[in-house]
């Protein structure tokens, strides 16, 4: 009976494992560059993150001021890219990038922070989504998992270059 009982737990605590949804660049129009839009926000362990994640797939980064507009949760929202009112950026501090990227990560706690979702998207210069990368912790023990290591895997997928 314990051991029933323990299996039984086991496997409660086990499901509910992370998951991620990605559309990745296109192939044939990776971006040379990109300018990461800050989320003054979020962690500033993400902005980091991030560029380390495109320079590791060959793409210069920079990262520019921005004004996300967070009232009423619009960027507190997993896997969707808004829809709503962009976030506002210095045109000038923007000049020569080809490619915007925006982010948003939210942490949950139990026992310890962990980050419970991300959201990272590029647009062209049309304002055109590009690629996209979501990722939401679930409740298993999956989600202790390390903020920068899941950013950098979700980059990695965006590129197709993703390797377990």
């Amino acid at each position: 009976m314990n051991k029933l009982l323990f299996i039984s737990i086991a496997a409660l605590l086990a499901s509910g494992c992370a998951s991620q949804s990605v559309t990745p660049f296109p192939t044939e129009e990776p971006p040379n560059n990109v300018c990461v839009v800050n989320h003054k926000e979020v962690k500033e362990g993400v902005v980091n993150a991030i560029q380390d994640g495109f320079k590791k797939n060959g793409v210069e980064t920079r990262v520019i001021t921005g004004s996300y507009d967070v009232s009423g949760g619009k960027f507190l929202q997993p896997y969707t890219a808004p829809t709503w009112k962009q976030p506002l950026i210095d045109v000038a501090e923007a000049a020569g990038c080809e490619t915007m990227v925006y982010y948003t990560a939210h942490w949950g706690w139990d026992i310890v922070p962990y980050m419970r979702w991300a959201n990272i998207w590029a647009q062209d210069r049309d304002e055109k989504q590009i690629a996209q990368a979501g990722y939401f912790s679930g409740n298993g023990f999956g989600k202790f998992s390390k903020a920068r290591g899941t950013i950098l895997d979700m980059i990695d997928k965006m590129f197709g270059t993703y390797t377990k």
